[in-house]
């Protein structure tokens, strides 16, 4: 795992620099969606959302619940923000130190996306105005990249209620299953 204590990234590749204009997508994760997939042996389905960076109090967190993960994700850019919880959230109630981390960082550095499956963490990203994708969505990008294919997505989605803790309501997992169709 790269650990970058004070990233610096460009928001364009060098191919942009030179007439391309697609742009880095920049990511900061929450402990939840890395141990959801790594659960499903999908983690690596991470890289598909754009350079991933994660707070060291994730990083440990996730390496508590799953005992070796961190070197099975060595994409993920280890960082730590300069503050403790962002400036633009109003509120941080019920909100952990990992997601608070992860939240800081984005509004720091200017993440694109936010990677939770926590619905309070979700919501503060949305007051932030900073995009939200979970362990489904990450699944489902996998498959619009091209990196996963329709079946494989539909078993990984399949085994989520068995094989992970992840929670969630069964009519958004049949939603994402019919997606795949």
């Amino acid at each position: 795992m790269k650990n970058w204590l004070t990233p610096t990234f460009s928001t364009k590749s060098s191919a942009s620099r030179a007439g391309n204009c697609s742009k880095v997508v920049v990511c900061v994760l929450d402990a939840g969606p890395l141990i959801h997939l790594d659960q499903l042996g999908a983690a690596g389905l991470l890289s598909e959302m754009g350079t991933v960076f994660c707070p060291t109090v994730v990083l440990s967190e996730a390496e508590k619940h799953r005992p070796g993960i961190n070197a099975r994700v060595e994409f993920i850019h280890a960082v730590e923000p300069s503050r403790s919880q962002p400036a633009r959230l109003g509120t941080a109630a019920g909100l952990h130190a990992g997601e608070l981390a992860a939240l800081a960082w984005a509004e720091e550095f200017g993440a694109d996306i936010f990677l939770s499956d926590d619905s309070l963490a979700r919501e503060a990203a949305g007051e932030m105005k900073i995009k939200v994708c979970g362990t489904i969505g990450v699944i489902l990008q996998a498959v619009k990249n091209g990196a996963l294919p329709a079946a494989e997505a539909h078993r990984l989605l399949r085994r989520i209620p068995t094989d992970s803790t992840l929670h969630l309501k069964q009519a958004l997992l049949e939603s994402a299953i019919a997606s795949l169709r």
